[in-house]
């Protein structure tokens, strides 16, 4: 509690610290000029019942310490003497302050409690994350990059051409369409193993664009129009060789 003067009105009870003699002439509260000082009421001493008893633990350990290494009645007494002098100053100087933060206050907990029961820096860093910032601000993870269906999973993408056609709808959706014609095309052809040959060949040309939008629009509707049998596409597989006659 703070041990400065204060004014009060007399007709709202507002009670404010006097800032200036302009400023102290009138109520905040209700502009009223009825005001009159209240001193603080005298200090108590039973805020200074756990300064004396830290003195008194101080002073056991000192004559403890003393008795142990065989030092004069001397310096124990001078010792316990600064140490009470300087726990009385500090009861002093504490009554002054202002009520500590509570981030204050969870810190000193933290401190005092065992090593085994305070929280890791991984889990303060989470909650930091997900409450707030250093400043309170509320703090959002990154939301990753957004993908679309395709025949083949996103999140293990390796290829640049194969993370380009996750990030462009188009592409997306010409991948899903080969794959379709491609697994009916391996049921109903009579060389599905060349088949499998082809796919595989053509995968690698495909890798060779990279992340060409422009090349890759074209590999896949050339690969379709072989699919479908589009005019002017090669063939899907290449001729068989004619038989030998006997």
């Amino acid at each position: 509690m703070s041990l400065r003067p204060q004014n009060r009105c007399n007709n709202c009870s507002y009670t404010w610290f006097p800032r200036g003699k302009q400023r102290s002439l009138r109520c905040p509260g209700c502009s009223s000029r009825n005001i009159e000082v209240v001193q603080p009421p005298p200090r108590s001493s039973s805020g200074c019942g756990p300064v004396v008893l830290v003195a008194i633990v101080i002073l056991i350990a000192v004559i403890w310490m003393s008795s142990r290494s065989g030092t004069g009645s001397s310096t124990p007494s001078t010792a316990a003497s600064e140490a009470v002098a300087a726990s009385a100053g500090g009861a002093d100087a504490q009554s002054d302050l202002q009520p500590a933060s509570a981030g204050d206050v969870a810190l000193a907990s933290q401190e005092t409690m065992p090593a085994s029961d305070r929280p890791s820096t991984t889990d303060v860093a989470s909650d930091a994350s997900t409450s707030g910032g250093p400043n309170g601000a509320l703090t959002a993870a990154p939301s990753p990059k957004s993908s679309y269906a395709t025949s083949f999973d996103c999140n293990k993408a390796a290829h640049e051409d194969e993370i380009a056609i996750c990030g462009d709808p188009g592409l997306a959706a010409m991948d899903v369409e080969l794959a379709e014609l491609y697994e009916a095309a391996l049921k109903s052809i009579s060389d599905p193993k060349a088949l499998e040959q082809s796919e595989s060949g053509w995968v690698i040309a495909r890798h060779l664009c990279d992340s060409d939008l422009i090349c890759l629009r074209k590999a896949y509707g050339e690969r379709i129009g072989q699919f479908k049998g589009s005019l002017g596409s090669p063939p899907l597989l290449p001729a068989d060789a004619p038989a030998e006659k006997p």
